[in-house]
């Protein structure tokens, strides 16, 4: 889903969070440094503070925030346990950077197009062992 308009609207991305909230069992959702931007969204779009505290966390796009999970992915995926669907675009633009430690991250700099999906799906990935042990369907609730 893309938001209305040529940027990125905050209070749409926050009442659509809601939504989702709403609907699903969602336990953690994990934020680079934009936040400070978009908390104001989310507290008009009636998200309380302690709910932002308790479900909401910071991740740092670096490699070695990235690699654990991105170690995940590629498993899930050479292992046939996730379908790619439309998320099959992002993976297929993504290149990878590999730090002197052996950590690896997608780099933006470097793909060729959109890679949004595969970066938020490596970060959900990083918020699963976090509500409880590494396992796919705790993706979905």
């Amino acid at each position: 889903m893309t938001t209305p308009g040529r940027t990125i609207d905050y209070d749409f991305v926050a009442h659509a969070l809601r939504e989702l909230f709403g609907q699903h069992n969602i336990l953690k959702v994990a934020y680079d440094w934009h936040f400070d931007f978009f908390k104001p969204s989310l507290l008009r779009a009636g998200f309380t503070e302690s709910v932002i505290a308790e479900r909401f966390q910071e991740f740092a796009q670096t490699t070695k925030m990235m690699s654990p999970a991105m170690a995940n992915l590629e498993r899930l995926l050479l292992d046939g346990r996730m379908v790619q669907g439309v998320l099959s675009m992002c993976v297929a633009n993504t290149t990878i950077r590999m730090d002197a430690a052996g950590n690896r991250a997608p780099d933006k700099r470097k793909s060729t197009h959109r890679i949004d999906g595969t970066v938020a799906l490596i970060m959900a990935l990083a918020m699963v062992p976090q509500v409880k042990p590494f396992d796919v369907e705790a993706l979905i609730g």
